[in-house]
């Protein structure tokens, strides 16, 4: 009997909540940009302060405390910043939605791909499309203006029974 370990895994996307409907990510984001800047004003008013003592040993000790407040200040701040909006792929001839995130980087990175065949339900309200996964969260809400592209897109939903 052998064990042996298998590091070849397929490429698995990103699952990452794309947005919330309920406002908990914009509070959190509110949040910490309050402490962001609660922590600068702290590492600011330490050096400031009336009567601080000037000893070395708590000089070292202040400019420790003020590095790492500002450090985590800055990095709250950049946690708080509005992810970019995903990109909304839809490849018909494939029957593929595909959410896409672009990298500030340039390259792209998958979030999520959903074949038709496997989505909850798709809506349609004239030309406005939403699309459903199968857990019944919102993946995407579109609207075509190019009569060709969404007869083909609604042809390829109703090929797979998603649209009657």
């Amino acid at each position: 009997m052998t064990a042996t370990a298998d590091f070849a895994q397929p490429d698995v996307p990103n699952l990452a909540l794309v947005r919330t409907v309920d406002g908990s990510r914009m509070l959190i984001r509110i949040l910490q940009r309050v402490f962001a800047v609660a922590l600068v004003i702290t590492t600011v008013g330490l050096w400031m302060a009336p009567g601080a003592s000037w000893e070395p040993d708590m000089m070292l000790f202040k400019l420790s405390l003020s590095a790492i407040a500002a450090l985590a200040g800055i990095g709250l701040w950049q946690n708080s910043l509005s992810p970019l909006a995903p990109t909304v792929e839809i490849d018909a001839a494939a029957s593929e939605l595909r959410l896409v995130r672009e990298q500030s980087n340039g390259g792209r990175r998958l979030i999520e791909r959903h074949s038709f065949a496997a989505l909850e339900k798709v809506q349609q309200d004239g030309r406005q499309l939403a699309f459903f996964a199968a857990d019944g969260r919102m993946l995407a809400e579109i609207m075509l203006s190019n009569a060709a592209a969404h007869a083909k897109l609604i042809g390829a939903l109703r090929g797979v029974g998603k649209l009657a």
